[in-house]
């Protein structure tokens, strides 16, 4: 009976998107084209525009490597200093979802998405492991974005590649790493920058992948951090580390203190306490599966059906804990550093 028309359309505009970027690429002076790995994958980033690689590469710079097989490729451009439009969307704009993904395109070969504030276009060929990223104007990408680009094409990029993306903040020390995760103003942030002061290794803001096996690992990819104005205040030795402190919202480079990946310890939920001492309290990996479902399943437009295996998977190896974070950010650090000796 061959492929549904609607599928064929897909790939068609697959084909189109990359039509699409080497017109834009022969628009520009030179494309910008530079390599990172994420554990053991190579991804190659191609820019056929400077000041949109200007934005979004240094996210990625602390991971550069030379590969001559990447295992994915994202190519991006901008139209508006390109002059090259994408191809027309071959779907009606009844098929587009609330969340930007097409109707029909979420878990097949070819994955679309659209964001229309940003008049961004994204569109994933797993067969090829081949993205291609059309933004209207660089300058209208919202200033998170810089710190977490294309992370719509990483999580469904990793349920084809054995790992499994996750909404979390983590960090390490002597090559072993903890997982925090929570919702917002749970206390996350200010649980891994306590531990970045104190020496430690970071490994992620937000957003990370795990692999899983009989060592499970955690591995960065992006190698900035959100700072809120209020942590300097109270961990005022990470300022020396902040990009622009005139910036509109501060970001935080860890620099030489950046870890490439560690073996995964414990997984654990902070929650703000009412005393001065940080305690750890163990919970079921039921728990914290309900915990991290959301963000790194739910909201991954159309990630998921590997990454939930792998997700239950992780939770069965290693231990998982609520923390009670008191005052003392000191006490915050001796905590992890217990929990990752195995001694909680």
């Amino acid at each position: 009976m061959g492929a549904p028309p609607w599928k064929n359309h897909a790939v068609d505009l697959a084909d189109g998107m990359s039509a699409a970027f080497e017109r834009a690429a022969g628009a520009t002076d030179a494309v910008f084209e530079r390599e990172v790995h994420i554990g053991d994958h190579a991804v190659r980033l191609q820019f056929a525009a400077p000041a949109l690689a200007a934005r979004l590469w240094p996210a990625f710079a602390a991971f550069a490597r030379s590969s001559t097989t990447p295992d994915l490729t994202i190519s991006c451009w901008d139209r508006s200093a390109t002059g090259v439009e994408p191809p027309p969307a071959p779907f009606s704009l009844t098929e587009f979802l609330p969340n930007g993904a097409v109707r029909g395109h979420i878990d097949d070969r070819v994955r679309v998405a659209q964001d229309a504030v940003m008049r961004m276009v994204t569109v994933y060929d797993r067969e090829r492991r081949h993205a291609w990223v059309c933004v209207g104007d660089h300058s209208l990408i919202p200033l998170w974005v810089d710190r977490a680009p294309f992370r719509t094409i990483l999580r469904w990029w990793a349920d084809d590649s054995e790992l499994a993306p996750m909404h979390a903040s983590a960090v390490a020390v002597d090559g072993d790493g903890v997982l925090v995760t929570g919702a917002s103003g749970s206390g996350k942030s200010t649980t891994c920058l306590a531990c970045v002061a104190a020496g430690w290794s970071f490994i992620a803001d937000d957003f990370c992948m795990v692999t899983t096996g009989s060592d499970p690992m955690v591995h960065p990819v992006y190698g900035l951090a959100k700072l809120e104005p209020d942590a300097l205040v109270r961990l005022p030795s990470l300022a020396e580390h902040v990009v622009d402190p005139s910036a509109e919202q501060l970001v935080l480079d860890p620099g030489a203190n950046i870890s490439r990946g560690a073996r995964l310890r414990a997984v654990l939920i902070p929650q703000l306490g009412s005393t001065t001492k940080t305690s750890v309290i163990p919970i079921s990996a039921q728990e914290v599966f309900r915990e991290l479902v959301p963000g790194s399943v739910l909201e991954g437009i159309g990630a998921g059906t590997q990454t939930l295996g792998t997700l239950a998977a992780l939770l069965r190896r290693v231990p998982c804990a609520r923390l009670d974070l008191g005052s003392d950010l000191d006490g915050v650090v001796a905590a992890l550093r217990v929990v990752i000796s195995g001694q909680s």
